[in-house]
């Protein structure tokens, strides 16, 4: 019964990998991010941390990412003030948002590496936009990687 919340744990850590995989694809193809499976991958994402890191760290977690999330939002909304085009999309926001509740420092990280591929990937296309998520979920999976396996 001791390995239980371990198990569940590292179980969840794969669903989310999983979940984040179909998100790229489906923002790569729609340029959207369906609620359903914003939903989803909070409560994966949640379960996974409740389990692993317990229900301080899980609610420690959930309110940093709140505050990250909120940040990107108050980002967002001033650039669409100011540039009178979007930059993020909310959708792209939720996502970061979510990927805090496993590891804030993670999901910063991917964050900052997806856009970095990002602009790479637009400026070698000579494309003005282009849809996250397919640069974020890997950027995300990979720095979770990196800080579950050391």
């Amino acid at each position: 019964m001791d390995a239980l919340p371990g198990i569940v744990h590292a179980c969840c850590l794969v669903l989310v990998g999983a979940l984040m995989l179909v998100a790229a694809f489906i923002d790569a193809k729609t340029r959207t991010y369906p609620n359903g499976l914003a939903a989803a991958l909070f409560l994966v994402a949640f379960i996974g941390t409740l389990a692993g890191k317990g229900p301080g760290t899980a609610m420690h977690h959930a309110l940093i990412a709140l505050v990250i999330g909120v940040g990107f939002l108050i980002f967002e909304l001033i650039w669409r003030w100011l540039r009178a085009s979007p930059g993020l999309g909310i959708g792209d926001i939720k996502f970061i948002a979510t990927a805090a509740i496993i590891s804030p420092v993670g999901a910063l990280a991917g964050c900052a590496l997806g856009l970095a591929c990002m602009a790479l990937a637009a400026t070698a296309r000579r494309t003005r936009t282009m849809p996250l998520l397919p640069f974020l979920a890997p950027s995300c999976i990979l720095s979770f990687l990196m800080l579950y396996t050391g």
